[in-house]
């Protein structure tokens, strides 16, 4: 929520690989904390962000979890956090934005059923030296934006390997013949193992390699200040006319 909360002194402390709970504590106390955001954008973050909200409230730390699975609720969360940091008509003004870009994005949508996608977000070298590929899970927020774009992901129906990723194998994908394909963060990808999707020899009679129809990402893509602006990317990628 950094559009609503861009006038309050704030801190990021990142989940996992970030500091410890006692560390959150001393830091939290430190800076004198007034409210602590946790922010979850898949189903199975919410477990563990119960578990933190829970520490946090024993240790007499005011904390919100905002649940970020889907836009709609994202722009329910927007007005409630407005309300907490006393800014309310930014929050409003944000959420309406998000809205009626969500409305906007309704009415692009052609017929046709949703498009099949491959949603690449990340690639790895697996064991046996091929590369493996991981797409977006069932239930997050990427997968909302998908659908209401007018998107279906051809791995919707596979098991995350960890959280926040489904891995699947070259031949799925070739086999799904998605007609379009979105890369996360392309830049960041574009390591001495990363192959761009055009290179790929194996990829050259994927549709969406065929007719070029592939999408890289703003590193800031999933952001809810971007939101907005995110949706309607998607939309008109997904529903542009085809020749």
């Amino acid at each position: 929520m950094e559009t609503i909360g861009a006038g309050h002194k704030n801190k990021l402390f990142m989940g996992g690989t970030g500091p410890s709970m006692e560390a959150m504590l001393i830091e939290i106390e430190a800076e004198k904390t007034d409210l602590v955001l946790i922010d979850w954008r898949r189903e199975i973050e919410a477990e563990i962000s119960c578990t933190i909200t829970d520490k946090l409230a024993r240790n007499g730390v005011t904390v919100y979890a905002a649940d970020q699975t889907t836009i709609p609720k994202v722009i329910q969360e927007m007005k409630q956090i407005g309300k907490m940091l006393n800014q309310s008509q930014t929050a409003d003004n944000a959420s309406e934005r998000l809205a009626r870009a969500l409305q906007k994005a309704q009415e692009i949508l052609n017929v046709g059923g949703p498009k099949k996608v491959f949603w690449e977000i990340q690639v790895n070298e697996g064991d046996d030296g091929n590369p493996q590929y991981s797409t977006i899970v069932p239930q997050s927020l990427e997968q909302n934006i998908l659908s209401e774009a007018g998107g279906s992901n051809i791995a919707a129906n596979e098991k995350p390997f960890v959280p926040g990723q489904v891995r699947v194998q070259d031949d799925f994908i070739r086999s799904a013949d998605p007609p379009y394909i979105l890369i996360n963060e392309y830049e960041a990808l574009n390591n001495r193992n990363y192959t761009p999707v055009l290179e790929r020899i194996a990829w050259k009679n994927i549709k969406a390699v065929r007719d070029n129809r592939i999408l890289s990402l703003p590193p800031s893509f999933g952001f809810p200040g971007t939101l907005h602006q995110d949706i309607l990317l998607l939309a008109n990628f997904l529903n542009q006319e085809i020749n």
